[in-house]
């Protein structure tokens, strides 16, 4: 069963308490060199893609999300923002303003997006 994501926070993760956990884990597994060829950044470090769906859902997902669900993981994806970036079908690549391979400082600024929508 999925944890609920209630008022408690879900980032405390020791890195930063402002950065979302689920956007410090893509983080780590773009740095992890078991993960280069499955996923990655693309080559301007604007984007990142998936490159190998099925290794990256059966080893990546659960070493670092405890699922093996990649449909879950776009969903987490667009849920924090995150837009597919190619019209090409068999390249599974995303891209957020604020996620850049070389700003880190602009991770602060991507925010999960609240149910319900409409409002602020």
């Amino acid at each position: 069963e999925m944890p609920s994501m209630g008022r408690k926070s879900i980032d405390d993760d020791d890195d930063s308490p402002l950065i979302p956990a689920f956007i410090t884990k893509l983080v780590k597994i773009l740095a992890d060199p078991d993960c280069s060829g499955v996923f990655q950044y693309g080559p301007d470090g604007n984007t990142i893609q998936v490159l190998e769906g099925q290794q990256f859902a059966s080893k990546v997902l659960p070493k670092y999300f405890k699922h093996s669900n990649l449909a879950s993981f776009v969903r987490q994806l667009n849920l924090y923002g995150f837009h597919k970036s190619s019209q090409d079908a068999d390249l599974c690549e995303f891209q957020h303003r604020h996620f850049r391979r070389d700003r880190p400082e602009l991770l602060r600024n991507i925010r999960r997006k609240t149910a319900g929508g409409g409002g602020s």
